[in-house]
């Protein structure tokens, strides 16, 4: 029997840092999709063959959680009504220790 868990990453970076450049690297890798402008909130299949035999789906949030508020509202409210759940996640924050700290509660509660 294989046990799967739920992954979270946050990738914490202020403007320009790399953390769209490295969620779009890391989309060609495992889902073989190459994004020129990556959408954001997004759930793709794992088509790599190491990673799929545990996981089959993986989300990217694309755009850190500061730059889409007017949006999402706070983080609770991103998480409820934005985040797209899958077995691995990944999402950006900037470096801002209060949402960070509500970013891994909310993982915490979903995952």
């Amino acid at each position: 029997m294989i046990i799967k868990k739920k992954l979270l990453f946050i990738l914490i970076g202020n403007d320009c840092t790399g953390k769209t450049t490295l969620q779009k690297l890391l989309i060609e890798q495992l889902c073989g999709i190459k994004y020129e402008k990556l959408p954001t909130n997004i759930g793709l299949n794992i088509t790599h063959p190491e990673i799929k035999r545990k996981y089959s789906k993986i989300s990217f949030g694309n755009r850190s959680y500061q730059e889409k508020i007017h949006k999402y509202g706070n983080v609770d409210e991103y998480f409820e009504n934005h985040f797209n759940e899958q077995k691995i996640a990944f999402i950006s924050s900037h470096l801002n220790k209060n949402d960070i700290e509500n970013m891994i509660l909310n993982g915490r509660k979903k995952f």
